[in-house]
């Protein structure tokens, strides 16, 4: 019987020793979550956020979690902000002594989730004034793996109830919160919009959602912050190929022109500056300029070996280094306070970007607030990729066009988009040459347009249609016909690029669907 109770003695400290051990949040490094916020700042990608624990302070045995403070608006001055706003998980996080965690949303309601709560466990995890109820409940602990790391997760799914505990539609019910034992929250939710607030401003914009891990530190795994550094942090034998375009067409503001830019960089060789200021690239640069101007086109090719030198520590780039959502005073030069987003990159790579000039917030002396002045102009947020450089971006406003992308890129076995050579981008022949004649028509078009091709030695070609980002959307082989129809099928408004392909010769224009 002693040796029987020895083990029922021991198997209870164990279960409380293996149930202290979870816990909502870990101050041990950073942890960086992606989630579904497409809408900031530019409608590229998806957000990433941070788990930054700024500060702790412990009261009575429970303990406050700070985190840093992000851009929020002022809602009674219209388009002003604070730049002591919530931050996504609430201003602050509290945890009992019991395990119990306290998140807060915007309107300062407060979440409750229960950490060392057992399977088929069950709680009222939050409430508000208009009788909303929500449940939280411990639907499994599993093993799980994540990060290349394994650890025993807990599910936490939620359930809106009313106040007599009728089912209701709310977001929260699809969403779920997955908790790791060692490792803290792998998946989870937009505390500060929670059960489904969301806000949408110029500045700033933000949806409930769910969000995963996709990296922490120390040590680093996955994704992490990244700094302007590594935003240029070439090897010889890279490549970048670019497309840009700085058009008018805006019928109040004549002159009308287009001016498209392709080049294309390969590093031939680098410098680093022992006290680590700057690094020097040699750069094999080929480039071609198409001007319209006034109806008049010229076009200028050509190639050269030149010098690059990239600054590291000057106030701007100093200024990037932050982390994502962190909000950046800019005072020292212009004023300002803006705060940088941070997403997967169409090329499949982290970036940062910084809101345009009249995207960031500018302090008013009148009322101490901090305001988004009215402009009537084209705003461009700058795009920088990890190790693919920068700035890239574009915007579209009433006939006015401007944009710069990374169209193509090979970093070591890493290729992105459609390789291009010097040879072919110096070769390209104009569709509107007189030995190889084509014409796309109507261009700009909404449901469809028609290419016809007055050269037989055109027949068989290949096309193939990209978006802005090099990104390839359709690949048609083999046509013979002399008249083709494009279809625009799901294809949203925009600007593409087409490519006819005959042979060895690649025939390249834009495309614009209203």
């Amino acid at each position: 019987m002693k040796k029987n109770y020895f083990i029922v003695y021991f198997f209870f400290i164990y279960q409380i020793c293996y149930s202290q051990n979870w816990e909502c949040i870990k101050t041990n490094g950073d942890y960086y979550y992606l989630g579904n916020n497409t809408g900031y700042p530019s409608g590229q990608g998806k957000a990433i956020k941070i788990i930054h624990i700024d500060s702790i302070r412990n009261i009575n045995g429970d303990s406050i979690f700070y985190v840093p403070p992000t851009i929020r608006p002022i809602y009674q001055f219209g388009e002003c902000y604070s730049p002591e706003g919530a931050s996504w998980i609430g201003r602050y996080v509290i945890k009992n002594q019991n395990g119990d965690y306290f998140f807060f949303n915007t309107n300062n309601d407060t979440i409750k989730i229960k950490s060392l709560a057992e399977i088929n466990d069950s709680w009222l995890c939050y409430k508000d004034s208009n009788n909303l109820r929500i449940t939280a409940k411990i639907s499994s602990v599993v093993p799980d793996t994540f990060l290349g790391i394994s650890d025993s997760v807990k599910l936490i799914s939620f359930l809106a109830t009313d106040s007599l505990g009728d089912s209701l539609s709310n977001p929260v019910n699809s969403l779920h919160l997955l908790l790791s034992k060692t490792y803290g929250f792998i998946d989870i939710l937009n505390f500060n919009s929670f059960p489904g607030l969301s806000s949408s401003y110029m500045l700033y914009t933000e949806e409930f959602s769910q969000y995963n891990i996709v990296g922490k530190s120390n040590p680093d795994v996955g994704i992490t912050n990244f700094t302007f550094h590594e935003v240029y942090d070439f090897d010889i034998g890279d490549e970048f190929y670019y497309v840009g375009l700085d058009e008018n067409m805006m019928l109040s503001y004549p002159p009308y022109y287009s001016h498209y830019s392709y080049v294309l960089d390969k590093i031939v060789d680098k410098d680093v500056y022992i006290q680590g200021d700057s690094v020097v690239y040699t750069v094999d640069r080929c480039y071609k300029y198409v001007n319209t101007d006034s109806g008049i086109t010229t076009i200028t090719k050509g190639s050269y070996i030149g010098k690059r030198r990239i600054y590291f520590n000057n106030l701007n780039n100093v200024v990037f280094d932050h982390m994502p959502d962190e909000v950046v005073f800019d005072t020292i030069t212009n004023n300002r306070i803006y705060t940088l987003a941070f997403y997967p990159s169409y090329q499949n790579r982290t970036c940062k970007i910084v809101p345009s000039e009249y995207c960031q917030a500018i302090f008013n002396n009148n009322d101490s607030s901090w305001c988004i002045p009215i402009i009537d102009a084209c705003l461009i947020d700058a795009e920088y990729v990890y190790g693919c450089g920068g700035p890239y971006g574009g915007c579209n406003y009433y006939g006015y066009t401007n944009y710069y992308y990374l169209s193509y890129y090979k970093k070591g076995f890493e290729i992105y988009g459609n390789p291009m050579t010097c040879n072919v981008l110096l070769g390209i022949d104009e569709p509107w040459t007189e030995d190889g004649f084509f014409e796309i028509f109507p261009n700009p078009f909404s449901d469809k347009t028609t290419i016809k091709i007055s050269n037989e030695n055109f027949h068989p070609y290949t096309l193939e249609i990209y978006n802005i980002f090099g990104q390839r959307l359709r690949k048609i082989k083999n046509i013979n016909s002399s008249v083709y129809t494009i279809e625009r099928n799901n294809l949203p408004a925009g600007i593409y690029f087409y490519s006819v392909i005959v042979e060895n010769n690649t025939y390249s224009g834009k495309l614009v669907i209203e």
